[in-house]
Parts: C-alpha cells; structure tokens; sequence
C-alpha cells in the first residue's frame, strides 16, 4: 500500500481564512521571557518544583497581559518596575490580570495565544497542591477552583523577588 505523499502549504498564499494556523508567538515569546528571567535570577531552582512553574506562570501572565517587549535580550527596567507594581498584591494582581484577558478577547490578540493564558490563570488559581477547604473562584475564571494560599499567592511573591533581583542590578 503506497500512501500519498504530503503537500506543502504555504499560509500565505494558499490558506483560506477559515483555516487560518493561530501560533500562540504572543504567548511562547512572553513564556520564554519569563524563563530567561527567573533562571537568571534564580539558578539553583528547579524547573520541575512546583515554585518555579507558579513563578513562571505568574511572570509569562504578567508580561503577556501587560504587553511587555518580550524579545530577546534584556527587557527594559522601565518596564520591570511597572510589572513589580502589578505584583505588589496577588489578590489585585489576579483581579487585573483576569480583566486585562477579558480585554483582550475583544482585542487583536491571538486566540491561541489567549488560551494558553487563560489556561495558566486558571491553573494558578486551581492551586490544587495546596489542600484547603475553602475553595471559592476568586477572579472569576470559568470552571476554576481557587484555593487562598495556593499557587497564585506563591508565584506572585516569588515573581516579586526575581524582579527585585533585576531591577537591583540595573
């Protein structure tokens, strides 16, 4: 049995907008950003704790929502210092966060790229590894279960020290 070989399809010139491709560039630019931060700054903490994933989430949602330069290179301490303002509380930075994503679902931001930061959002306020009982959506996100000293809270306070760390050597 032969198969058929593969066409190559170019997006730009043999694509329908119905079947657009929708590469999350937005998202994956502001995740590797938040890498680059947190390891620079912390190096001796381990991508697969569960500290650091919190963190980096915190610090992708924060540079994504806020629409910070995420190219390579050094992101500017101007900018720094404001994403440091947003992380001065969780509970205040998870109400801005969440409603800086209901904005740019009317805006022109990718939907995939808006997904995967509706899905972060959603898995930092789930913070299922933290046991508690009481378990109350705090910022709204659809289908969240919220624990109070869960993931959010952790990520948010370590996000804070790893962009002290920054904005000190500058």
């Amino acid at each position: 049995m032969r198969r058929a070989g593969a066409r190559a399809v170019i997006p730009s010139t043999e694509m329908s907008n119905d079947n657009d491709l929708d590469v999350p560039i937005g998202w994956l630019c502001a995740d590797h950003v938040a890498g680059d931060l947190l390891v620079y700054a912390d190096p001796g903490l381990s991508p697969a704790c569960f500290e650091y994933r919190v963190t980096h989430s915190v610090l992708a949602l924060t540079m994504f929502v806020a629409d910070v330069p995420t190219l390579p290179g050094r992101v500017p301490a101007m900018r720094l210092a404001s994403m440091r303002h947003r992380l001065s509380s969780s509970w205040e930075w998870g109400d801005w966060c969440a409603n800086s994503l209901q904005r740019c679902m009317s805006g022109n931001v990718a939907a995939e790229s808006l997904r995967l930061a509706r899905s972060a959002l959603h898995w930092l306020e789930g913070g299922r590894l933290v046991a508690q009982l009481d378990r109350t959506n705090r910022w709204g996100i659809d289908g969240a279960v919220q624990l109070p000293e869960g993931g959010a809270d952790l990520g948010v306070t370590h996000a804070r020290r790893v962009l002290d760390v920054h904005l000190r050597q500058r």
